[in-house]
């Protein structure tokens, strides 16, 4: 599926792949100040990768990608043919959430997770977890330790006007998104469910975390990011030093 082709559910759930394209110095550049603009970029779409690999892993459940910018569209059509591939509108985070929502519910989706791409160690089992806790819950979001989240999923019965509460005036990059979008959340009457905390990869300090958790993991973990950090000739030790 592609934002140029039928726009047809297969499910009635739909995981959508928020993103950048993987342009040196306008993706990951709190990373690329300490390894580098360009190896930064190359862990972003390693990250994505991983990212889509693991949604393509579920069952039942199709994928969107949403990517910036609209010049961006081939890039993000030949990671996944089967993916609903659309471009960011204008507006801040929370405007473009609102219009994502209201696009996927709009074409007969019933349940809708959006998390960043930055998140390739967020497996299937735990993707497809969040699916399930969907179909009891009214909306979940997954919180991240830097005080936002790195995910939110809403169900297609939560009333337009009453779910844009949940993306108008938030503090976007701050450290109050969460407690904000809990609040919007009890203000507007929404049962807003919470998985377990996580974290998404922005700093050097979490590809150090994320490279213990390669490292550690009992299976393949992030195969993408594990292969271009060796290409890269990062030492995963010196790293974490």
């Amino acid at each position: 599926m592609s934002d140029l082709e039928s726009e047809v559910p297969t499910s009635t759930a739909c995981l959508a792949i928020v993103a950048k394209c993987p342009i040196a110095g306008e993706v990951k550049t709190r990373l690329g100040r300490t390894i580098g603009d360009e190896p930064a970029a190359r862990l972003a779409e390693a990250f994505l990768r991983d990212s889509l690999a693991n949604a393509q892993g579920m069952k039942g459940v199709d994928r969107s990608l949403f990517y910036t910018p609209t010049s961006a569209a081939r890039f993000f059509r030949s990671l996944d043919s089967e993916a609903l591939v659309l471009a960011q509108p204008e507006g801040d985070l929370g405007a473009r959430l609102h219009w994502l929502f209201d696009k996927l519910f709009g074409l007969g989706y019933e349940r809708v997770i959006a998390v960043g791409a930055d998140t390739p160690h967020l497996s299937t089992e735990a993707m497809t977890q969040a699916f399930e806790r969907l179909q009891d819950a009214e909306a979940l979001v997954a919180p991240s330790e830097d005080g936002g989240y790195y995910g939110i999923g809403l169900r297609s019965s939560i009333r337009r006007a009453t779910r844009a509460t949940l993306f108008r005036g938030i503090s976007w990059g701050s450290p109050q998104v969460l407690a904000e979008t809990l609040e919007r959340a009890e203000r507007s009457g929404i049962e807003l469910a919470s998985l377990a905390p996580g974290y998404d990869i922005d700093e050097h300090a979490d590809l150090v975390r994320l490279v213990r958790a390669i490292r550690d993991s009992c299976r393949q973990l992030c195969p993408h990011t594990a292969r271009t950090l060796t290409e890269l000739g990062i030492d995963l030790r010196a790293l974490e030093e």
